[in-house]
């Protein structure tokens, strides 16, 4: 993923520094970023979508940026991820530097701040945050059974059209969370998503606005789902989604409810233009009773499901 795409969020009680922040960014070529007015409102928002780096303040009313840290780097610890904290203080004496980085924050910028170095910087830590990504993926691939694994070319594992990763490497990966089920106890889910009514709207805009579509529709869900969450292109007209939490509160279908909600209320910007989209779903979640299912059965289940929702009139969901 483009580190223009990493999701940031910034976390200040004053509205001129969240704006002033996030313009800088967005100028620099940022493309989401959320802001948070406290400390509280910042782990709402972490809560509902991970960021890849946050932003905050020192000192703020109620939580600081510093407890604010430390409750980012538990939740971390809990769900296995990685979110790189910058602290944004004028403390600036060597004392206060070094209890920032003892509460283990990935940056501390001192006031003023000089756009073109916080974006350097900001960037560099999403840099870090998907080193951690990819290392957690490749450790999952090595979890799995490798006599199991399909073959597949070196360096070939993402589809070209949309960005996304391919069938290979989802199978290679659900494969691996299939296993953590069996062993670790851990929650599962597999979901095929379609846009409603592909077909007439390739054909109305043209074959390489339905490619942009799709591009579109995967950038969105990269943007919108949680970091280790994988998203890939399954077949021609679908794409694929597998996630795996060890967080017994974790909804999976409510996670692809917000997905069909948030998706209805955009436009993808194609070469014919913006154009509005709804999607439908299917979705199976894998209980432990039947973690020892194929990702080619869990997908043609989720694909039968899909015809399901499509055929019930699309923007919905069927698990």
């Amino acid at each position: 993923m483009s580190l223009q795409l990493a999701p940031i969020l910034i976390v200040s009680e004053k509205k001129l520094v969240r704006s002033t922040l996030g313009s800088g960014l967005e100028k620099a070529g940022f493309k989401d970023i959320r802001t948070a007015e406290s400390a509280e409102d910042a782990l709402v928002l972490l809560q509902v979508r991970a960021a890849d780096v946050v932003v905050t303040e020192w000192m703020m009313n109620g939580m600081d940026g510093i407890e604010l840290t430390r409750k980012i780097k538990e939740c971390d610890q809990a769900l296995e991820r990685f979110t790189a904290v910058l602290i944004y203080s004028a403390r600036d004496n060597p004392e206060d530097i070094v209890a920032a980085y003892q509460a283990d924050i990935h940056d501390f910028i001192c006031k003023p701040v000089n756009h073109t170095v916080l974006a350097a910087r900001i960037a560099a830590a999403a840099r870090v945050c998907g080193l951690f990504k990819l290392k957690q993926t490749q450790t999952a691939a090595a979890d799995a059974p490798a006599a199991s694994l399909p073959a597949a070319d070196d360096g070939a594992l993402q589809d070209p059209e949309t960005g996304a990763w391919n069938q290979t490497y989802f199978r290679r990966q659900l494969l691996g969370m299939l296993k953590n089920s069996r062993l670790r106890r851990q929650q599962t889910a597999c979901a095929v998503i379609g846009i409603d009514e592909f077909n007439r709207m390739a054909h109305s805009y043209g074959k390489t606005a339905g490619h942009e579509l799709l591009g579109g529709l995967a950038d969105f869900l990269r943007q919108n789902l949680r970091p280790l969450d994988v998203v890939a292109r399954v077949r021609n007209n679908s794409l694929a989604i597998a996630v795996h939490s060890n967080d017994p509160g974790f909804d999976p279908q409510g996670l692809f409810l917000r997905v069909i909600k948030n998706i209805s209320r955009q436009s993808i910007r194609t070469s014919a233009g913006n154009i509005a989209i709804t999607v439908s779903i299917g979705v199976h979640n894998v209980a432990a009773s039947d973690s020892g299912i194929e990702p080619e059965q869990l997908l043609e289940c989720c694909f039968s499901k899909l015809a399901q929702a499509h055929a019930g009139g699309g923007n919905r969901m069927v698990a």
